[in-house]
Formats: structure tokens, sequence, C-alpha cells
């Protein structure tokens, strides 16, 4: 029904003129999406390799104190952030890839609520912290400096719509503009001595040009922002789809975060900096499927609505592909996290090493859990993702309270492992209508056992 909703609105003027005009840019769907991985997979290896080694580096000089207290304030940015996106993401992707609506009026039309819902979180954001930590110390600085992060959000908007246009060169070299610009203010802070304040200014330095580019490709594309393409009856229609999407993101957010809370407040913030220098690892290592997804599955949207059957095998195909590479990247990190984490992090982050090897194994449970969620999208089961993710935030904050006493800093990760376990297998056969998805993921567990079907599925993909 939330789909109709917004399929009625094809009356409007600016929607029938994207349903007539030229798609110039779903032409891309028709281009090998293997081509265009290139650009994302160089954003993605320069983001690990730059950005997060200056970024344990900068961990390395101020301590595990210091980088604990802003983790620790991080991971509330992180929740609010989410909570900013209002769940829109998928939703704007899903109506400018099937050309229901002009897609100037869904980026108009999301920006101005993603705008609107960012000037209230920040302000909400900072006067918690201040509730949290009297005072003006160390972590209310950190927050006011994030906060300028949300209040410029709405600008992730267009690269929404550059990745539904499958134009993903432009959204890499975005993302590269601003880990240069990032990397440059940490090489300078580092040169002249660190703290967590010029870390957190560095940080929002980082997103702030990562808006700035993103304004720049998307107006290339036509893809451009206007007052007048804002549509009240549009956003309400929106939202209706996107709310549930939205308490997602914050449960998924959660469950990525609440970690290093629980540890704050169990253990202390020395053991949050620990823990949060494996976390940054891992979290870079789980964005390298989100590369993969977009680049193929607006392509598999388009087949989809030509053969549900030919979608079928898209999918399993992508899937095996995409667990495959993840668990040969933790094979690396088995190899190379002590050598690695001993030369960079140094003695105080002993712990860490230990913690990355079992975070990383996440990597193949995220792979399945990203494009799942593309899945569900496209089934209109935005309320079905709610309460998928909720259920998955609860089990996990709960494993925490309970494991981190007995185990510590492991009890943490094995919290996020049996959570994302849960949320890859054990929740799709709770509901009927998510059955179908689960057969689908038992035909890919038993073609990761053959050679020849992985084999199979590498090649499929090239020429899907």
């Amino acid at each position: 029904m939330e789909r109709d909703g917004l399929s009625a609105l094809t009356s409007d003027p600016l929607t029938q003129s994207a349903n007539s005009a030229p798609k110039t840019g779903h032409s891309k769907l028709t281009i090998n999406p293997t081509k265009s991985l290139a650009w994302p997979f160089a954003e993605k290896i320069l983001r690990l390799f730059l950005g997060t080694a200056l970024t344990l580096l900068i961990a390395r000089e101020i301590g595990p104190t210091e980088f604990g207290t802003f983790s620790t304030v991080f991971a509330g940015y992180m929740l609010f952030g989410a909570l900013a996106g209002l769940g829109l993401k998928d939703v704007v992707i899903d109506e400018i890839a099937s050309a229901r609506t002009a897609p100037h009026m869904v980026l108009s039309t999301a920006s101005a609520m993603v705008f609107t819902a960012s000037l209230v979180l920040s302000f909400a954001f900072v006067v918690l912290i201040k509730l949290i930590y009297p005072g003006y110390g160390t972590e209310f600085w950190v927050a006011f400096i994030l906060s300028a992060i949300l209040l410029l959000k709405g600008l992730e908007v267009l690269l929404w719509g550059l990745e539904a246009h499958v134009e993903l060169q432009s959204i890499a070299l975005s993302q590269q503009i601003s880990i240069i610009a990032s990397a440059i203010g940490k090489i300078a802070i580092l040169l002249i001595g660190a703290t967590v304040i010029s870390f957190a200014a560095v940080t929002a330095l980082e997103y702030l040009v990562l808006f700035a580019a993103a304004v720049v490709f998307a107006s290339k594309h036509g893809l451009v922002l206007s007052k007048g393409a804002f549509r009240i009856e549009y956003a309400v229609a929106l939202l209706k789809r996107s709310w549930p999407l939205a308490a997602s993101s914050l449960a998924v957010v959660g469950y990525f975060y609440v970690d290093q809370i629980v540890i704050a407040v169990l253990m202390d913030v020395e053991s949050v900096g620990i823990y949060a220098a494996a976390s940054r690892i891992s979290q870079q290592l789980y964005i390298l499927p989100t590369v993969l997804v977009a680049a193929y599955y607006p392509r598999l949207t388009h087949i989809h609505a030509q053969s549900p059957e030919t979608f079928d095998e898209g999918f399993k195909d992508l899937s095996v592909v995409l667990v495959t590479l993840s668990i040969i990247l933790w094979g690396v990190i088995l190899l190379l996290s002590d050598p690695l984490l001993e030369l960079i992090l140094g003695s105080h982050f002993d712990e860490t090493a230990t913690i990355l090897k079992l975070h990383a194994l996440g990597l193949i449970f995220v792979s399945l859990n990203i494009i799942s969620g593309r899945w569900y999208v496209m089934q209109g089961l935005q309320n079905l993702t709610l309460v998928r993710q909720l259920l998955t935030a609860c089990l996990n904050v709960l494993l925490n309270f309970i494991l981190i006493p007995f185990f510590g800093l492991d009890g943490a990760v094995y919290a996020t492992l049996v959570s994302l376990l849960f949320l890859a297998f054990g929740f799709d056969l709770l509901s009927v209508r998510t059955r179908k998805l689960s057969a689908l993921k038992s035909d890919i567990i038993c073609r990761l056992f053959s050679f020849h079907a992985v084999k199979s599925s590498f090649a499929s993909l090239q020429t899907l």
C-alpha cells in the first residue's frame, strides 16, 4: 500500500515528465556493473590503507584513554546520524532507479526532510552530551564539532542519487577527495601534536569535503536540489515508506556502536579505545560489500521487473561472490593483523589484534545482511525490516551486558557475531513472507561448498 501511494503521485506533472523524458541515467543499467567497480574499490583501498592507518597512528599518539573518549562520543553521534537520515536512502534509490518519479523531485524532497531532521538532532546531540558530561570538557567540544556534520547531512542525498544512476566513479571520486583532505589534516596534527579536539575537527573536515564534492559531481550529472521541486504530499509518502527503515538504521548503528557504550559503562574508556581501534578496521572492511551491492543491485532491480526467476539467480550469484570475498579477506586479517597492528599501534593496544581477528569474521554475515536489506526494500517489507533490526539490536545489547562481565572485550565481539548471525539467518525463518529469502540463502550456503558453483557465480556476475 505504501508503494501504491507513491505511484499514485504520477499524476503530478513533475512525475509525468520523469516517465516520458529520456532516462539517460538509467541507460547505465545496460552497462556491465563490473566495469564500474575499479573506482569504488580504489576508494575503499585508499580509505583502508591511508585513512584508517593515519587514524590508528593518531590513536597511538593520543593513547587508548583519549581515543576511547573520542570513540564514546562518536558512537553517540552515529546513533543521532542514523536517525537524521530518516531511513530514506534505500527508498530514494528505489524511487529513482525504478523511474517512478522525477529524480530532482525525489532528491529535493528527501534533502529538505533530512535537513530539517538534522537541525533538530544536532542540537539534541550536543545537549545530551552536555547533560551526561557536565561542564565544557573534551566530550562537549568533540560533540559540538561533530554536530556540524549533522547540520549538512541533507547534502548526502546527492550521493544517493548518484548511486541510483550507478555513477559509482563520481561517488568514489568524491570520497577519494575527502579522504585525501582528511589525510592531509591528520598528517598535520600528527606533526604538531595530535589531540582529541584536533582529531574531531579533522573527522568533521572529511565529511564536509565529501558533501562539497557530492554537490559538484551531482550537478555534472544533472542532479540538483530545488525548492520548487519539493512536494509536502510526496514527503509524507516517502516518510510512510522510510520510517521503518529509519528505526532499522538506528538499530543497525546500535549493534555496531552500542558495544562501545556498554564497554564504557561496564569497564572504562581505555578499554573503549582498545576495542574501537579494532572496530575501526573491521568496519572499513564492512564497506567493501557495499560497493558490490551498489554496483549490481540497481541492475538486479531492473531485472526483477522483467523476470523474477532471473533475479533469483542473480541474487544468489552476487551473494556467493560477496561471501567468498569476505572469507578471503578474513583469512588475510588472520595472517597480517598481529605484525601490522604491533607496528602501527605499539604496545598500548596489545589486545586490539585479537579483537580484530574475531570482529572481522562478522564481514561474512554483514555481506549477506547488506544484500538482504535491499531485498526487503524491493519486496516492500520495510515493516519487517524494522522488526528484524530491532530484535537484533535488543539481542546485541542483552548479550553485551551478559558476556562482557565474563569475557571482557572478547565478550563484546561474541555479542556482535551472534547478533549478526541471527540477522543473517535466524529472523528469515520467523515470517512466512521471508521464507523465500531463507531458501535462497540455503542454496547460497550449498554453493559455497562447491568450487565449480563458486566459479560459476563469479562468471555469471561478469555477464549480469
